[in-house]
């Protein structure tokens, strides 16, 4: 099942999503998302899904250059995937971040 294909219509909406649960440490929202049942049993359906080309695109579907500014926030992401909701990120992501 491809769950993250139902989590919007298009790869922007997608990523809003994500970038609302993580924006401003908004941490009761990322409780709720990452400790439902639907979401952990599967999670690990979702990781072949987050592909580097979807995260990091841009408009003319080449990937562009990681902000800088943003690698500390991708690498504190990262830390809570794993040490607060034990759930797995793309390997991928944890050779960058």
């Amino acid at each position: 099942m491809k769950i993250y294909q139902g989590l919007g219509k298009n790869k922007k909406e997608k990523l809003r999503i994500y970038h609302s649960i993580f924006a401003n440490n908004n941490r009761p929202m990322r409780d709720q998302f990452f400790k439902e049942e639907v979401i952990t049993s599967f999670w690990h359906d979702v990781i072949p899904l987050m592909t580097m080309e979807l995260c990091f695109a841009n408009k003319k579907g080449e990937i562009s250059e990681v902000n800088d500014k943003l690698i500390p926030s991708f690498k504190e992401i990262t830390a809570i995937m794993r040490d607060t909701y034990r759930l797995p990120m793309p390997e991928w992501w944890v050779r960058i971040f």
